[in-house]
């Protein structure tokens, strides 16, 4: 199985990201965060999974990403943070 490689990100790029993630889960509806629950336990199975490495391995899964809920996704976006083709290192 590989392992993701993460792209490093700043301080202030994690803030962005956590501050885009809270704007959506502020407005979420029940159904779209079920979505996103779905997501993170596919990619993080019973382990602790932040909202940074999350939208990470979106960028390298893309069937991840297809699944997060439409309007997180569109956020991501928009922001750029929905990086496809990024690093898969093998184990």
């Amino acid at each position: 199985m590989a392992q993701l490689h993460f792209f490093p990100i700043t301080v202030a790029q994690r803030k962005n990201l956590h501050s885009i993630f809270n704007d959506w889960l502020s407005q979420a509806s029940d159904e779209g965060f079920e979505q996103f629950l779905a997501v993170r336990h596919e990619l993080a199975p019973a382990q602790v999974c932040s909202f940074v490495r999350l939208v990470q391995g979106c960028s390298v899964r893309q069937d991840l990403a297809q699944r997060l809920p439409g309007d997180l996704k569109q956020r991501l976006q928009a922001h750029r943070w929905l990086r496809f083709g990024a690093t898969v290192v093998a184990a």
